[in-house]
């Protein structure tokens, strides 16, 4: 499913049976740094060295983007949160920064489901655009935004802004060979960004987010970035 086609007027996307998605409350932001961890545990065993990992997101990132509206959390009926998707503002635009989803709660569409959430969010505010960084080879990663309608951009036409997060990527001691710029795009919006065509088209996504072809996928079980 392409988030390309949602419009703001269109209602929320429902969050899996069993779980609630809503805006982050102050009591959730304890719980954030150990579902980040547990979830980059996921890409250390696709062959991303742990010090790629061991810079989280600091607290009072997490506090900032929860005043600012951009924080949101996968809750089990029970209020345990189980993952989150954490935007900030990239120059003028929204970033998606951060989306994790606790192992335990792996294969359950929590993964779509954050992104869908925030992507609704940002269109009734306004926005026309979401960025990432992820990584290129690992499936659930660029394979997967893939599928959801993002777009890899070539570094020649980044925005200041983005360029900037490249650049800390790699004075982090990150991959840039395996890190990649995706955008997606309102369907009419206008963009400056000269996107080429990569990867599969919306029309030949796999059914549902825990396959790409025939290969399971964790689904959610780390949508680290």
């Amino acid at each position: 499913m392409s988030l390309t086609t949602l419009e703001p007027s269109d209602l929320p996307p429902p969050p899996p049976l069993g779980y609630e998605i809503l805006p982050s409350e102050v009591s959730d932001l304890g719980s954030l740094e150990a579902i980040e961890k547990a979830a980059s545990q996921m890409l250390v065993e696709q062959g991303i060295p742990s010090s790629e990992l061991e810079s989280g997101v600091a607290i009072h990132r997490f506090e900032q983007a929860r005043r600012s509206g951009l924080l949101w959390v996968a809750r089990t009926d029970g209020g345990t949160p189980v993952g989150f998707a954490l935007v900030e503002l990239a120059g003028s635009q929204p970033h998606l920064a951060e989306l994790d989803v606790h192992p335990d709660h792996a294969r359950k569409g929590l993964g779509r489901a954050l992104v869908s959430t925030a992507w609704w969010s940002l269109l009734r505010a306004g926005f026309a655009q979401l960025s990432l960084t992820t990584y290129r080879d690992i499936p659930w990663n660029a394979p997967f935004y893939s599928r959801l309608g993002f777009q890899e951009v070539s570094e020649d036409v980044l925005s200041d802004a983005l360029a900037e997060i490249v650049d800390d990527e790699m004075r982090a001691g990150l991959d840039v060979e395996r890190r990649v710029v995706m955008v997606l795009l309102e369907s009419h919006a206008p963009t400056s960004l000269s996107i080429p065509a990569t990867g599969a088209d919306a029309g030949d996504e796999a059914e549902g987010e825990d396959s790409v072809g025939a290969t399971a996928l964790p689904d959610g079980a780390s949508y680290r970035q």
